[in-house]
């Protein structure tokens, strides 16, 4: 009888074992989001984009996802006329080897995602533009703006060169970040025993330009993020991206 009790415990043991491994490796956080529209011209709809085209330009991805810093302030740049939008977060190891592969597939994940909500209008491809804008001698212009955009934003006429380079009305200039925070202080991992809680956060903003008019007609956040708790494990940084992108464009009227 002893020997049998002792058997029974044994299996009991294993199967409770089995089964914490098992919901451990099938346990992922969930993903949620929230996005938010900062500025809009009362005029401008999507019809606009419908008649005149617009072109994306590739993410931009801003310089606290590609450093190993510990602790600083990150800050995306608004137009002159809308609220400054402050974020303070701790870079982590997003998964993507560099920020070029950060740029290209969140650029990719944009498009398609345009493309998929948007059928109806004439989007001109992140690739495209580039074609456009090296074919019309204007590589060192789109440089500069690339490097100073998130300081000094888009001026007069760099906006000018490109519609002249890109033929299209109007164009979309986004910037990304990526963060692995703790909930409380946005600063670092907080650890304890067999377990972390940690925030993953995949922030996209977007400002839409007339070129034409040489001003600025709407501008928008999105934000894909997931809160692991004990065992949880993180979803893709894809899969944030794609939330943050959907949520924003859901935004545009």
């Amino acid at each position: 009888m002893r020997l049998t009790s002792a058997r029974v415990r044994f299996s009991l043991t294993v199967l409770m074992i089995l089964w914490v491994a098992f919901f451990i490796a099938g346990c992922t956080a969930a993903i949620k989001s929230w996005s938010e529209e900062s500025y809009r011209r009362p005029e401008f709809t999507k019809q606009d984009l419908q008649r005149d085209g617009v072109a994306v330009l590739p993410v931009i991805i801003l310089p606290e996802t590609k450093g190993g810093r510990r602790e600083y302030a990150g800050q995306i740049s608004s137009a002159p006329y809308t609220p400054q939008s402050t974020l303070t977060a701790s870079p982590a190891e997003s998964g993507i080897e560099s920020p070029d592969a950060h740029r290209l597939m969140t650029s990719e994940i944009l498009l398609s995602q345009m493309k998929a909500q948007w059928p109806q209008v004439n989007i001109l491809s992140p690739g495209d533009t580039l074609k456009r804008i090296n074919d019309e001698k204007l590589t060192d212009t789109y440089t500069r703006f690339n490097d100073n955009f998130s300081k000094t934003g888009l001026d007069s006429a760099t906006l000018q060169s490109f519609e002249r380079a890109l033929r299209v009305r109007y164009l979309l200039v986004s910037q990304g970040f990526v963060s692995e925070t703790k909930p409380d202080s946005l600063v670092t991992f907080i650890w304890g025993f067999g377990r972390k809680t940690v925030i993953r956060t995949v922030k996209i903003s977007a400002q839409i330009w007339d070129a034409a008019e040489g001003r600025q007609v709407w501008e928008g956040t999105g934000v894909g993020y997931s809160s692991l708790g004990a065992y949880e494990q993180s979803p893709l940084l894809e899969e944030l991206a794609i939330e943050a992108v959907d949520s924003l464009l859901k935004k545009i009227p």
